[in-house]
């Protein structure tokens, strides 16, 4: 499933209703940053510390074997040199990344902005070692103004504070660790296990009677959360309406298809729930960023899931009697984003500009620059998300821009495929979220560049075109506001919308 899918599984998330959220976040929750996970942090350290001799030995091993075990052969080899440990974990979790690319991924952004809009009610861990959920928590404030963040208290701060249940390694080195805190290897867990009152536990067993416990972005293999949360579950009170969710994204699991996903999910299904967990189910790390925002307002007066608000939208757009209109003005648009970008681009070839429309879990070629089509039923839909065969499919499922460059020619002539996903954010109850609803891309003759802040003339173009395409579609959203104020999730059918510029 894409976002555009996500429908009842908004149903399934725990709600502010029965007392505090807390959000625990794992390693997929940074993987958009190019954070190794924990399996690839140990095939660095194998490799660093000269017990594998190559990256093959040392990640063949590590999928077969235990990785704490692993990394404690690691930790023995700096016989106690804590400096030179902390040095060698510093290099296998940011090592050959740019430093432009170590930012906050949309989970943890859509995080900290959830804990900071219910200030108190929900809060913030983590089990990765990185600070990424830290920054976006401090990318949230500043975002809101210098007026927020004076409004902020100490005791305010204190409540957006993350709790990190195994310790940090901060990028800058000249930053200390706290080596005492810090658990990755086989002893570090053990002494943690064997702790009277460990913090990380004291933290979980206190979040889940205060309220209820989403997890998203881990593997749930750490030997500690293991133990300490599923003795907390079996032990907790039904009657008292708190929950345990996961969410678990087909992208955390390597090279498996969505058939495989499929016949996977009863065993899973019984595995999490055997634990106490209720599982929910997605495609991407993006339809999972997107669940933690919507998990607040699930209970809400007039709340539309995703799927519904895009089937609305998609009504919208497919109205016979204003089809034609809409195609004309988006092919008119298509052909100005062509020009402009022709005019950055120095090659001078062949281009086309296209506009993909997110339907169920496909993304549908609504319009291009070259033509005009007369009926909804002539549009081809291709596959989206994080493994689509389509450049398109595979920005909106990461929900940000995509450049591809083809070393052959491919389909159409196309050497460079560049794709930018759309965003609405209209001001309306059911539409209670940001949500990506489609993608603009080019296909274009020459080898263009990565489209990305380095490349900053093309990204300003870019973001320029996107803020029209969102505007066009927040009007579309605004008219049909008005024409049903009084629209609630089971109402099913709805005036039509007169398009307007």
């Amino acid at each position: 499933m894409s976002v555009s899918e996500l429908d009842q599984q908004v149903y399934e998330l725990p709600n502010l209703n029965s007392g505090e959220l807390t959000i625990l976040l794992g390693a997929g929750a940074s993987a958009a940053s190019e954070l190794p996970d924990w399996q690839e942090m140990v095939s660095k350290l194998l490799v660093s510390s000269g017990i594998a001799e190559s990256e093959v030995v040392a990640n063949e091993v590590s999928s077969r074997e235990d990785l704490v075990l692993l990394a404690e052969a690691v930790h023995t080899r700096c016989n106690g040199d804590d400096a030179s440990w902390i040095s060698a974990l510093r290099e296998a979790l940011y090592g050959g990344i740019a430093p432009a690319k170590i930012v906050p991924t949309a989970m943890q952004l859509n995080a900290a902005l959830v804990a900071f809009e219910h200030l108190g009610s929900v809060k913030l861990a983590t089990l990765n070692f990185d600070e990424l959920l830290d920054q976006a928590v401090t990318e949230v404030i500043l975002g809101w103004g210098d007026e927020a963040d004076m409004a902020l208290s100490d005791e305010d701060l204190e409540l957006l504070k993350v709790e990190h249940l195994h310790g940090t390694i901060p990028l800058n080195e000249n930053e200390r660790t706290v080596v005492n805190r810090l658990v990755f290897s086989f002893f570090d867990y053990l002494f943690q296990i064997k702790s009277k009152e460990p913090p990380a536990k004291l933290f979980l067993d206190q979040a889940m009677k205060r309220g209820s416990l989403l997890i998203a972005g881990t593997s749930f293999r750490d030997p500690d959360m293991r133990q300490w949360l599923s003795s907390i579950l079996q032990a907790k009170s039904d009657d008292d309406g708190h929950a345990a969710c996961i969410l678990l994204a087909r992208e955390s699991y390597r090279n498996v298809d969505k058939e495989q996903f499929c016949a996977m999910k009863p065993v899973l299904e019984a595995q999490w729930k055997s634990l106490g967990f209720n599982p929910v189910f997605v495609d991407d790390y993006e339809d999972v960023a997107q669940l933690i925002l919507e998990c607040p307002h699930v209970l809400e007066k007039d709340y539309l899931s995703p799927s519904e608000r895009l089937n609305r939208l998609w009504e919208c757009l497919t109205d016979e009697k204003q089809f034609r209109d809409i195609q004309e003005r988006f092919v008119n648009m298509l052909q100005e984003n062509k020009d402009e970008m022709k005019r950055m681009l120095p090659g001078g070839g062949r281009m086309n500009a296209t506009l993909w429309v997110a339907h169920d879990d496909k993304l549908v070629r609504f319009a291009s620059h070259d033509r005009i089509y007369l009926r909804s039923s002539l549009l081809r839909a291709d596959p989206s998300g994080f493994d689509s065969p389509y450049v398109a499919g595979r920005a909106y499922g990461a929900n940000k821009v995509k450049t591809v460059t083809l070393d052959d020619w491919h389909v159409g002539g196309w050497r460079t495929v560049i794709a930018h996903p759309i965003q609405v954010d209209p001001d309306t109850p059911f539409w209670c979220t940001p949500l990506p609803i489609g993608v603009l891309s080019f296909g274009i003759e020459e080898v263009v560049e990565e489209a990305d802040e380095e490349n900053d003339s093309l990204m300003k173009l870019l973001t320029g075109m996107i803020l029209q395409w969102s505007k066009v579609f927040e009007r579309l959203i605004e008219n049909w506001r008005q024409a049903e104020p009084e629209m609630h999730r089971d109402t099913l059918n709805w005036k039509r919308l007169e398009y307007s510029e």
